[in-house]
């Protein structure tokens, strides 16, 4: 069976690389408390040790993304280099703070504004603003409910806003 990949900028998340030229990834989220850095990092040796190429944690606060530096630190401590994962939810700050420790950053930035999504339409109204918006990319670059400006900061430190909602 010759299975067609549609063509997609590669990027590199820590030593590996994602992208149609690259084969497809194995990664897995874990479901610990992420303050709780013992339980995510025996979590995340679990994951790692099963074959996961990328570990995922859930940040949807300062403290978790905080955590996430302890969670890295240790894991390398104990010699493991898989690249971590941050999903990020609702919290551009905990964006900004878990992109210090984490190889990417995973968002949704329709989560990130004040809009509902009209019925049976790719249109979003947002409150502040009168005129419908069509994708959850221009909610990103054009409204001011998710503060950007940290955002292109990071993309200054080397990260890079992907148009499919992600920041790596």
């Amino acid at each position: 069976m010759d299975i067609q990949r549609r063509k997609t900028v590669s990027v590199k998340v820590g030593d590996v690389f994602i992208g149609s030229d690259f084969p497809v990834r194995v990664q897995s989220m874990a479901n610990t408390n992420t303050n709780d850095i013992e339980a995510s990092v025996n979590q995340a040796i679990k994951i790692i040790e099963a074959g996961a190429e990328l570990v995922r944690f859930t940040a949807q606060g300062i403290a978790e993304a905080e955590s996430l530096g302890l969670i890295h630190k240790e894991l390398r401590a104990r010699g493991y280099s898989t690249p971590l994962v941050a999903d990020i939810h609702f919290n551009p700050a905990a964006a900004e703070i878990a992109a210090r420790y984490v190889e990417k950053v995973r968002i949704n930035p329709g989560n990130f504004v004040k809009s509902i999504k009209k019925a049976a339409s790719n249109e979003y109204q947002v409150s502040s603003q009168a005129a419908p918006v069509t994708t959850d990319y221009q909610l990103l670059t054009t409204h001011y409910q998710l503060p950007t400006t940290p955002m292109r900061n990071l993309n200054r430190k080397g990260f890079c806003c992907a148009k499919n909602l992600f920041i790596f």
